[in-house]
């Protein structure tokens, strides 16, 4: 008898355990979703996509360690789509950031942003699915 209850504590904390490292996971994708990566220079990426309330989706494009003052073209397409395309300056930190809500579409968001410097000609290509 004492076996089989130290079977069924085994089992219990198996399934405990698997649930607690499943969260998250779930959470991550119902929270939203954040990827990074580098620039072909000296800069970095980061893409947060994030669903919003009334079936909008927020997505933002940041660039760091950019040379100050420089301006950068900016274009974003969701599945493809266009969604924006306009420049955006590197504040004094060396960051710009491009914000978007627009209505969420059915399946999944692949977004894909390119930011090109215009003076130097750096180019970060970002890339995530939501």
């Amino acid at each position: 008898m004492r076996a089989n209850k130290l079977v069924r504590i085994g089992i219990i904390g198996l399934t405990v355990g698997t649930l607690f490292a499943a969260a998250p996971a779930a959470m991550a994708k119902g929270g939203g979703v954040t990827a990074k990566g580098p620039c072909s220079g000296a800069a970095d990426w980061k893409v947060n996509l994030r669903p919003e309330d009334g079936g909008m989706l927020k997505i933002q494009l940041e660039v760091e360690h950019a040379k100050p003052g420089q301006a950068w073209s900016v274009s974003i397409a969701d599945n493809g789509t266009q969604v924006f395309s306009g420049s955006r300056t590197a504040n004094d930190l060396g960051k710009f950031r491009v914000r978007i809500l627009r209505t969420d579409q059915a399946g999944k968001d692949a977004v894909t942003a390119t930011a090109t410097n215009g003076v130097t000609g750096q180019v970060c290509n970002a890339a995530a699915t939501l």
